[in-house]
């Protein structure tokens, strides 16, 4: 539910101007404390403002309307989303992969040339992460998407299937 909210103001955006740099207004909604000051109702939003005056004039209106609509706890996914959408024109993939244990070198190397492959993607953003509770398997998450390899999985679909026809309970 909330995608489909976040992705109408990141495209607007995105549509308007696909150059922009919105790094630096990422980090900043990412600091907790800088969220606490924008949704803060005792601070005046001339105030809140002045905090974005040296952005560029068009990120400046696209703040008011998110405000005037009223979605500015929901700007640190919609900036996010900005983001993803420019590496999606430049060509980058970005993929989470969650594995059991921690891959070797040659591992990833061959994970990522497949990934890239599948993907159509120039480029490559992994991001990696050890989960022990897959057992064994990974589990890669592409443009919203869920690819899911793990046992742990495997099991409780074996699981799901044996418990609707009577043949197993835990």
């Amino acid at each position: 539910m909330k995608q489909k909210i976040v992705e109408p103001y990141a495209q607007a955006l995105f549509t308007l101007r696909d150059d922009l740099d919105l790094t630096q207004l990422c980090s900043l909604v990412k600091e907790k404390q800088f969220m606490q000051i924008l949704l803060n109702p005792s601070i005046s939003k001339a105030n809140k403002m002045e905090l974005f005056k040296s952005f560029d004039p068009i990120i400046q209106s696209w703040l008011e309307v998110i405000w005037t609509k009223k979605r500015i706890q929901l700007l640190p996914e919609i900036c996010e989303y900005y983001l993803q959408l420019c590496k999606k024109k430049a060509g980058i993939a970005c993929i989470s992969i969650t594995s059991a244990t921690v891959l070797t070198d040659t591992q990833t190397q061959k994970l990522e040339e497949k990934l890239k492959q599948i993907s159509g993607a120039k480029h490559l953003e992994c991001s990696y992460e050890v989960d022990k509770q897959l057992i064994a398997g990974l589990r890669i998450q592409l443009d919203g998407k869920l690819l899911d390899t793990s046992w742990q999985t495997q099991l409780k679909q074996l699981q799901q299937f044996l418990n609707t026809y009577g043949e197993f309970t835990s």
